[in-house]
C-alpha cells in the first residue's frame, strides 16, 4: 500500500492522501517566499503539482477512491471480524471484483522507480497477460524497452510517469536548478513523444497538455500513447496549447465526463464513511469532510471551466510564473505539509491558514497501520497532539488504536471507537 511519489532525497508527495513532505529546509511564512532559493521553490512547485493532480484529474480521482476505499474495506473487515486479534495484511477478496480493481489500478500506474542513464529504444503496446488470463478481459499496457548505461530493462509507461514528468517539466520550466536528463520517470514522455512522433514540438507547454489530457483519462499511459499516435497518423502538428486540446476534443471519442460524475459521487460516500457529520460534538471532523469534499468539487467545476488551468502556467516566467502559482494556492489551498523535522503544518488555504485540518492526517496513519510492509506503528500525528497539550504515550508509538480504550479521545482514537473497532488489535507478522 505505497502511495509516495518523489525521490525521498528532496521530498515527496503522499498519493491521494494529500500530504507534501520535504525533506529539505523550507520557509512557510505567507509573505517569505524569497527566502527560498530556486531548488527550494522548484521542489515545493514539484510537489505542489502532484496535489492539483490529484484533486483535478480522472486519475487522481481513481487513486483516492482506491487508497480510501481500501481504509474502508480494513475497517469494516475489522468490525466483522469476530476475532480481536487482526493478523496483517488484511484479506479484503469479501469486496465484490477487489482483486481485479486492484490489478487493473497497478497496471494504469505503471512502474515509477528511479532509473539514471536510460534512453528508449523500442516502444510496444501489449496486452496484460496475467489480466487477460485472470478475468478474460483485454487490458493494454505500454512496454518501453530502456538501454539504462547499457542494460536492457522494460519498462512500463504508466500514470505515474505521466505525473512525474509533467510536474518536472513544470518546475524545470520555471526554476531550472537541477536538470534531468534521461532519467526515469521524470524525461520519460519527453523520451516517448520524441520516440513515436519525432515531428511533435519540442515546446514544454504542447508536452505538459499531452500530460494534463492523459491525465484526465483512467489509462493515462495508453492515452498518451494514442494521441501521439493519432496526431502522426493524420501529420497533424500543433501550433499552440490550444491546438493539442482541440485536437483531443475533436479526434479522441472517450466516456471519461460520465467516469468522472460517478468516481465523485464515491470520492464523498469515502469522504463521508471517513469524516462521519454525525459526530457533532467534534466540529474538526466536519471540517476535514467539508475541507476535503470542497477541493474536489472545486476542481471539478475549474476544470469544466477551464481545463488547461495547469497547462497555463507554462505560459510564464519569471514573477510573472509565481504570481500564476500564487494564484492557484489562492483558489485551491495548500495541502498538509510535513517538514524535515517531522513537524505538520495545516495546509488549508491563503484565505483562512487557521482552518484545523488536523483529521484530514487520519487516513495517512490508518494507511500504514494497514499496511503490512510498514515496519512500525507509530502515530503520525504524535507531533500534532503534542504541541495541542495531547496526551501522547507510548500506544502512540506501538498501538494508536489503543487510545480508543482512553476516557479522552484522540483523532485516531474517536475513529477507531466510532467505526466499533474498540478491543480489536492489529497483529504485524
Amino acid at each position: 500500500m505505497s502511495f509516495k511519489l518523489l525521490n525521498k532525497a528532496y521530498g515527496l508527495y503522499q498519493l491521494s492522501l494529500l500530504r507534501i513532505e520535504l525533506n529539505i529546509d523550507f520557509d512557510y511564512g505567507q509573505y517569505n517566499w524569497d527566502n527560498n532559493n530556486e531548488y527550494q521553490k522548484s521542489t515545493f512547485v514539484h510537489e505542489y503539482m502532484h496535489y492539483l493532480q490529484d484533486i483535478s484529474t480522472l486519475y487522481g480521482l481513481l487513486n483516492f477512491n482506491n487508497v480510501i476505499g481500501t481504509i474502508q474495506g480494513c475497517m469494516n473487515a475489522i468490525a466483522n471480524s469476530k476475532e480481536n486479534e487482526i493478523t496483517l495484511p488484511i484479506d479484503l477478496n469479501y469486496i465484490e471484483n477487489y482483486e481485479q480493481s486492484k490489478h487493473l489500478i497497478e497496471i494504469y500506474q505503471g512502474d515509477f522507480h528511479d532509473l539514471y542513464e536510460c534512453r528508449v529504444i523500442n516502444i510496444e503496446v501489449k496486452t496484460e497477460d496475467i489480466y487477460k488470463e485472470l478475468y478474460n478481459d483485454k487490458i493494454y499496457e505500454v512496454i518501453l524497452t530502456l538501454n539504462v548505461g547499457g542494460k536492457i530493462e522494460e519498462y512500463r509507461f504508466g500514470g505515474r510517469c505521466v505525473l512525474e514528468s509533467m510536474a518536472y517539466l513544470i518546475e524545470s520550466h520555471a526554476y531550472p536548478s537541477e536538470s534531468r536528463r534521461n532519467s526515469a520517470p521524470y524525461n520519460l514522455c519527453e523520451e516517448v513523444a520524441n520516440n513515436l512522433y519525432e515531428e511533435f514540438p519540442s515546446d514544454k507547454g504542447m508536452l505538459v497538455a499531452l500530460c494534463d489530457i492523459s491525465l484526465n483519462s483512467t489509462n493515462p499511459g495508453i492515452t498518451f500513447y494514442n494521441i501521439l499516435k493519432s496526431m502522426k497518423y493524420l501529420n497533424f502538428i500543433p501550433n499552440t496549447v490550444d491546438d493539442v486540446y482541440k485536437f483531443v476534443d475533436t479526434y479522441i471519442r472517450d466516456n471519461t465526463k460520465q467516469i468522472l460524475i460517478d468516481e465523485l459521487k464515491i470520492a464523498m460516500d469515502r469522504i463521508d464513511f471517513i469524516y462521519p457529520e454525525t459526530i457533532e460534538v467534534v466540529p474538526d471532523m466536519k471540517v476535514a469532510n467539508k475541507w476535503l469534499k470542497d477541493r474536489f468539487l472545486k476542481a471539478a467545476c475549474y476544470r469544466e471551466e477551464n481545463k488547461k488551468f495547469i497547462t497555463k502556467i507554462m505560459d510564464y516566467r519569471g514573477r510573472d510564473f509565481e504570481a500564476y502559482f500564487f494564484s492557484l494556492l489562492d483558489n485551491f489551498g495548500i495541502p498538509l505539509i510535513k517538514d524535515k523535522h517531522g513537524e505538520i503544518f495545516n495546509g488549508a488555504t491563503v484565505k483562512n491558514p487557521d482552518l484545523n485540518l488536523t483529521f484530514v492526517n487520519v487516513p495517512i496513519t490508518l494507511s500504514k497501520l494497514f499496511d503490512p510492509e510498514e515496519k512500525d506503528n507509530r502515530c503520525e500525528l504524535i507531533k500534532i497532539c503534542e504541541e495541542h497539550g495531547g496526551l501522547v504515550d507510548n500506544l502512540c508509538i506501538d498501538s494508536p488504536w489503543k487510545k480508543s480504550e482512553n476516557e479522552i479521545l484522540c483523532p485516531i482514537g474517536l475513529i477507531w471507537y466510532q467505526k466499533s473497532l474498540r478491543g480489536k488489535n492489529l497483529i504485524r507478522k
